[in-house]
């Protein structure tokens, strides 16, 4: 049923809606909210294609009751608002059937509603088909390219079966749950065009199987995961559009510690404004006692007579003391 052109709101055949597995309605124009009950209506599903629509709104919670669920493509919608905290729940259970030529036992069922026996879906940066046994061990979910926001939360790390994960070109912010380090399957991981910031979680170096990652063009500080692990395969691209991270393959250094001279230098100079400051002031202290005795004096008669009978004073003590004392050594010599 996809790239079909066809159009009107998310459809319910409620008549199958408990033995349907799979649904394939990417590239179409489908428009309108997606179903409040999608998870009670498609039970049993267990990939959900939907890229490519226009569909709005937000992620219904229910979503969290498909648990069969191994591949979601929401991309290229218009969906807004906040991703459900209840996404580690979705695709818990493994225990439905495998997919085989036909999709297993329901090969019938699937010819009448118009399904192929292969799924396309987009990880490690391409479009790839998938069909038969394959379809058992391919897992991911896309929300690319829509409006979602709101932080990227540490529930995602519950949701072990993944092997792809794209929330690219969105409006989450806050910063990468550290708990993506337990998706140990995980081989593609975009969160590119977002606002996230913060710190990349070095726990994240645990994931052995990554072959592809991108955080570029996002608000991310401080060091890079390094060579280690699988982040020794990815190149400056990886990290681009981050201004203040550091560390390889960047060729911008962590290191912010400047060299003793240039500690030297700076002591010096900040000596040198000090001693300009402290001299500044203290002329700028003198000055303005000097002419305000001088103007105290000058308007207070009394105060003047006083001032140079006092100055009077002291000028005859210390002549009488000078001659005292030069008459002393006089005397010793």
């Amino acid at each position: 049923m996809s790239r079909n052109r066809l159009n009107g709101t998310f459809p319910i055949p409620l008549y199958l809606g408990n033995n349907i597995y799979t649904m394939d309605l990417q590239e179409n124009q489908f428009s309108g909210v997606l179903p409040k009950l999608i998870g009670k209506s498609f039970p049993k599903l267990k990939v959900l294609l939907l890229k490519g629509n226009m569909f709005e709104g937000t992620v219904p919670n229910d979503i969290c009751s498909l648990k069969y669920l191994r591949l979601l493509d929401l991309s290229h919608n218009r969906l807004s608002g906040q991703l459900p905290l209840c996404m580690n729940i979705m695709g818990s259970d493994d225990s439905l059937f495998d997919f085989q030529p036909g999709f297993g036992t329901f090969p019938v069922l699937f010819n009448v509603i118009g399904l192929p026996d292969q799924e396309e879906f987009m990880t490690k940066g391409r479009q790839d088909n998938y069909r038969g046994n394959i379809l058992n061990y391919m897992t991911g979910l896309d929300f690319s390219s829509n409006q979602l926001k709101g932080s990227i939360h540490e529930s995602i790390g519950g949701m072990k079966w993944l092997r792809a994960l794209n929330f690219s070109e969105n409006k989450f912010d806050g910063s990468i749950p550290q708990s993506l380090s337990n998706l140990s399957d995980l081989e593609s991981l975009d969160l590119s065009h977002n606002n996230l910031a913060g710190q990349i979680p070095s726990e994240l170096v645990a994931l052995q199987s990554l072959a592809v990652f991108s955080v570029a063009y996002n608000n991310l500080s401080g060091p890079t995961p390094g060579t280690r692990g699988q982040f020794l395969t990815f190149d400056q691209s990886s990290y681009e559009g981050n201004p203040y991270l550091c560390g390889p393959p960047l060729r911008k250094s962590c290191s912010v510690t400047p060299s003793i001279p240039e500690l030297e230098e700076n002591g010096e100079e900040d000596d040198k404004v000090g001693y300009i400051i402290l001299f500044g002031c203290s002329a700028m202290f003198y000055m303005v006692g000097f002419w305000t005795s001088l103007g105290v004096l000058y308007f207070k008669t009394s105060w003047r007579w006083s001032w140079f009978s006092v100055v009077d004073r002291f000028g005859d003590h210390v002549l009488v003391k000078f001659f005292v004392f030069t008459k002393k050594i006089r005397s010793t010599n």
